[in-house]
């Protein structure tokens, strides 16, 4: 859960936004859901159903959409960044699956001992850590001249979007389910155009909002209850 949270997540995304649009990879990430739900079909038995292929599709044209005719032209490899994002958001959809069935698990064979959400996500930053080191020693980031404002990112991308939102979302996941929890990711995509448009000034555009409405078409047939 490490590797793939931590260390495969967070390499995947931070490469994508360097070669796409924030707001193109917003909307990728929101395929989130579609993914979870197909990947617990198979890893935690859960059936396969035709109403969850057809939201997969959808999701997928979704990322189809923005990847073909998103405005943000001006970057330097759209394809590849978007590729790379989807990469990322497969890797947590996995992690997501996993945690779930760790969380069952252990809470029902340890109810009394079972540890708790802010354990759970020490130990997978821990290791998710551990596999990133080899990376950034081949950087050699000691020869970087950190400035005041990288310094207060790297603040917040560790403190607020990694310790909190981590927390958060391994409490939730325990408390509602992993397919639930899921739901939510359904703001990241409107929370991140509307932030890169406003801060960052990309473009917007019709196909946006197009790949949105496709993408959240197949978080909610994913999402089906009593489908088939």
């Amino acid at each position: 859960m490490g590797l793939l949270s931590t260390t495969l997540y967070q390499a995947f995304f931070l490469f994508g936004v360097k070669y796409a649009a924030a707001s193109d990879d917003s909307l990728v990430i929101g395929v989130g859901p579609v993914l979870i739900a197909v990947i617990a079909s198979f890893v935690l038995s859960e059936p396969l159903t035709k109403t969850k292929v057809l939201g997969l599709l959808s999701g997928l044209a979704g990322i189809g959409v923005i990847s073909l005719l998103s405005p943000n032209t001006n970057v330097p490899n759209r394809l590849l960044g978007v590729t790379l994002v989807f990469g990322g958001a497969t890797a947590y959809a996995l992690y997501t699956v996993l945690l779930r069935r760790f969380v069952a698990t252990n809470r029902a064979d340890h109810a009394e001992i079972a540890p708790s959400s802010l354990s759970i996500l020490a130990w997978i930053s821990l290791f998710g850590w551990v596999f990133l080191i080899p990376f950034s020693l081949l950087e050699a980031p000691w020869t970087y001249t950190w400035g005041t404002t990288s310094l207060l990112g790297i603040l917040y991308l560790a403190l607020l979007s990694t310790v909190v939102g981590y927390f958060f979302y391994v409490e939730g996941v325990s408390k509602i389910g992993a397919s639930r929890a899921a739901i939510f990711g359904n703001l990241v995509p409107v929370f991140g155009v509307v932030s890169s448009i406003l801060l960052l000034r990309e473009n917007a555009s019709p196909w946006q909002g197009v790949s949105f409405l496709l993408i959240l078409a197949g978080v909610v047939l994913v999402n089906r209850r009593g489908n088939e």
